[in-house]
């Protein structure tokens, strides 16, 4: 009697074991764009009320040290949070799974004890018995600061929920009182106007996050080259600027103004550059 022939064994079918995505060529490239609309649609909207936040437009003008001096401050934050923190180094640590926040990083410092099913299946559960030794040793050293760990994860995911709200209230109110300057009319409408456009985004959800991203990432990309066009064609006007990459700028500015409370408004460079890992 003939044996019956053995299907051959696929480890992705039984394993309840997650993996992070793994996609290139057209894939990537569309959601590469999507990101446009979801990540840098955040960050890339920071000119719009960055300098104003340094500068009030109802204040004097500052002189072109000082205007230096701020950009020189704008330029490091960008330089030092989104890029050296988030890409060089947050970006680098694997999270198994391909999820990014704060609790990502904490379960890559302490993994939860996951089942899969293969290793039922062994004869000897040499792979589970490897990981699983790996996973303790590594927990046991950092034992003593996993519950204060977690409490700083706690506070950073709830500073992550206040962001999520309280930065599109920002965003939309600081545009619409943008029109309020064109047309006076709208001032007293400022609350009832943003409101309602808060009521259409955060109704738009329940569409998903993908075609929300396909939705503003064109808008996004035209404000994006209409900056960078804008940039190219001051920078012509005014080469000077350049000295704003000199950090030697930036100290000085703060040591010949001594108004330090200038880094609320520097900081505001930076909102949304947290989207780049969270997300």
């Amino acid at each position: 009697m003939a044996s019956p022939e053995k299907a051959p064994h696929n480890p992705h079918i039984y394993s309840t074991e997650r993996t992070a995505l793994k996609i290139g060529g057209t894939a990537l490239l569309l959601l590469t764009f999507q990101s446009l609309g979801i990540i840098y649609s955040d960050i890339g909207t920071s000119p719009l009320y960055v300098l104003n936040g340094i500068w009030p437009s109802s204040g004097p003008a500052p002189s072109k040290e000082d205007v230096i001096g701020g950009v020189s401050a704008i330029v490091w934050s960008l330089t030092l949070v989104p890029l050296l923190k988030y890409i060089i180094i947050v970006l680098q640590f694997g999270t198994g799974e391909g999820e990014g926040g704060t609790f990502a990083l904490y379960q890559g410092l302490f993994p939860p004890d996951v089942r899969n099913d293969d290793d039922d299946r062994s004869l000897t559960c040499d792979s589970a018995f490897m990981r699983a030794h790996s996973t303790r040793s590594s927990s046991e050293k950092l034992a003593p600061i996993k519950w204060p760990l977690l409490a700083w994860t706690l506070f950073g995911t709830a500073l992550s929920i206040a962001d999520g709200i309280l930065t599109p209230a920002v965003s939309v109110t600081s545009a619409v009182g943008g029109i309020a300057i064109a047309k006076p009319n709208v001032t007293n409408s400022i609350v009832p106007i943003s409101i309602a456009f808060l009521i259409v985004l955060f109704g738009a959800q329940r569409f998903g996050v993908h075609r929300l991203g396909l939705t503003f990432a064109p808008i996004t990309l035209i404000w994006l080259l209409l900056l960078g066009g804008t940039g190219i064609y001051n920078i012509t006007r005014y080469p000077g600027i350049f000295r704003a990459f000199d950090p030697s700028r930036l100290v000085m500015f703060f040591v010949r103004t001594k108004k330090y409370d200038y880094l609320a408004g520097i900081l505001l460079a930076v909102t949304g550059c947290e989207a780049v890992f969270a997300k």
